[in-house]
């Protein structure tokens, strides 16, 4: 009877698995950041279009349509960033002084 599998002791309860886990929903403080850096990479894009040395390689309506995108993550960023407080309070109301 050659049994080769290992058999499970107390070693392996000491290993500590160090990967935080992924929450349910993001935060709405973590939607905007999100769509923040949307349109900021969206917005750099359209910088280097524009300064690029061969104006020839986009049309304006290319660039109408990253800047409308852009404008886009944008909004989405403020209204996340204006409900975030509100979202925290109702879920935490005692760690924030909202009501009890």
């Amino acid at each position: 009877m050659n049994n080769t599998t290992p058999k499970p002791g107390p070693h392996l309860h000491s290993i500590i698995l160090k990967t935080p886990a992924e929450p349910a929903r993001p935060s709405f403080r973590d939607l905007a950041k999100h769509h923040a850096r949307a349109a900021a990479a969206l917005l750099g894009d359209v910088d280097d279009v524009l300064n690029d040395d061969e104006p020839g390689e986009a049309s304006h309506d290319e660039l109408l349509e990253l800047v409308g995108a852009a404008q886009a993550h944008a909004l989405v960023a403020i209204a996340c960033a204006q409900v975030a407080p509100v979202a925290r309070q109702r879920l935490m109301p005692c760690k924030t002084g909202g009501a009890k």
